[in-house]
């Protein structure tokens, strides 16, 4: 999705899918997303979604996905990408949705926290130029 800037301002970009493994035991699945400016994963902002190995066959619960990012732009067009890639395994995404909004001014503060979801979270924070395929998301 493509957005004009009519001025320097900021940008929010927040992307939505559903992730479903098409589970078979004894295989890992492990998709990945990102809100990109560039039309691939973005590993600094990514967020994994994994079914372990040894869950049941058909273990094929849809789980919600929503990422967001906030960028500083200059005046002009920018383009924000929505990404998602099966790492291991054959998940689907569907029913993905992007929405781009441009603030001419920061209401608040404006920063990124990495937050660790936990080794019990099913997605985590990845970071980093490669991924591990770690179930936890982190490399």
């Amino acid at each position: 999705m493509t957005i004009n800037a009519p001025t320097s301002g900021y940008v929010v970009a927040i992307g939505s899918a559903y992730y479903q493994p098409n589970h078979v035991s004894g295989t890992k699945d492990l998709g990945r997303f990102s809100i990109s400016r560039i039309p691939s994963l973005d590993y600094a902002n990514m967020a994994n979604i994994t079914t372990p190995a040894n869950a049941p066959t058909d273990s094929d619960m849809p789980l919600p996905v929503c990422l967001h990012r906030v960028d500083a732009v200059a005046a002009g067009s920018v383009t924000y990408y929505f990404m998602a890639n099966a790492f291991t395994g054959a998940p689907r995404v569907s029913k993905a949705r992007l929405a781009v909004m441009f603030f001419p001014t920061a209401y608040g503060a404006v920063g990124a926290s990495p937050i660790s979801a936990g080794p019990q979270a099913p997605y985590g924070e990845s970071s980093g130029t490669e991924d591990s395929g770690s179930p936890e998301g982190r490399d």
